[in-house]
């Protein structure tokens, strides 16, 4: 196979080089994704994003805006970066593949077991794209947008988040990754992966919008989590574990962030 790797120096050229190869054509950054399974590329166009200046790391006001071509280590290094998400950029368990794997490739890849996009999703994160579009991450992750991603805009770093992921091992398959948000007017958001809430549908990170309404806490929250996911059988454990564990994890998670959040309130 006849392979080209092109290195354009402006994203003007960038873009116009995906056009012109259309879908023969991808992003490349770190590698980790494009080279390993489940989602190695066949591409026969690799369109480097190096070059790009999307590397930067900044905050504005309480504004962060994290490059797409980040690293997960420099994310965690960084002074600018919330603690809550240097936690779950360390779920992310090999410091080689944190070097290697950039921010926008996490998200981009869409994969089932993103260690990232719960926290990322409980911060309201946005997806700012390189044609000047900007679009809310949960509704990326439904509707799979397509387009070169310049940046993870994270719109208030002083929200009260928290995240527990749960693993059979220290480095193996996780069983749920959860992470939630309160801010100072009671908002929650619930978000994980691991456990779906549609028997039809493929594990991937979402939000658990039913349960974000919900003042409630103990058994009654715990049930109305329970009720919310219909998990499967997997190597991870059987549906039954998952959605006790699931409901023991984010009524937790919740009672936790609801008072942090008032302790600032």
């Amino acid at each position: 196979m006849n392979i080209k790797y092109l290195t354009p120096d402006t994203v003007s050229a960038a873009l116009e080089l995906k056009a012109n190869h259309g879908s023969q054509a991808v992003w490349f950054a770190g590698g980790s994704k494009l080279n390993a399974a489940p989602t190695r590329s066949d591409a026969g166009v690799f369109i480097s994003i190096d070059k790009l200046g999307f590397d930067r790391i900044e905050l504005q006001g309480n504004t962060l805006t994290m490059g797409a071509t980040s690293r997960i280590q420099e994310l965690i290094e960084s002074e600018l970066v919330p603690q809550s998400l240097k936690q779950s950029a360390g779920y992310i368990y090999s410091r080689h593949l944190r070097n290697q794997s950039t921010l926008g490739g996490e998200v981009a890849a869409l994969q089932c077991e993103a260690p990232l996009l719960p926290m990322l999703l409980a911060l309201n994160a946005q997806v700012r794209f390189a044609d000047g579009r900007e679009l809310a991450l949960d509704s990326h992750l439904e509707t799979r947008e397509e387009g070169l991603i310049e940046a993870i805009v994270v719109p208030d770093i002083t929200l009260q988040t928290v995240s527990h992921r749960v693993t059979r091992s220290a480095d193996g398959l996780r069983v749920v990754n959860a992470a939630v948000s309160v801010d100072g007017l009671g908002r929650q958001v619930v978000a994980l992966e691991g456990v779906n809430t549609r028997f039809d549908e493929p594990t991937k990170p979402m939000r658990l919008r039913d349960i974000e309404g919900l003042g409630f806490s103990g058994d009654e929250l715990e049930q109305a989590i329970k009720s919310a996911l219909h998990a499967v059988d997997d190597i991870c454990g059987s549906a039954g574990y998952k959605e006790y564990l699931t409901a023991i994890v984010i009524s937790d998670l919740l009672n936790e962030c609801r008072e942090l959040a008032k302790g600032v309130a």
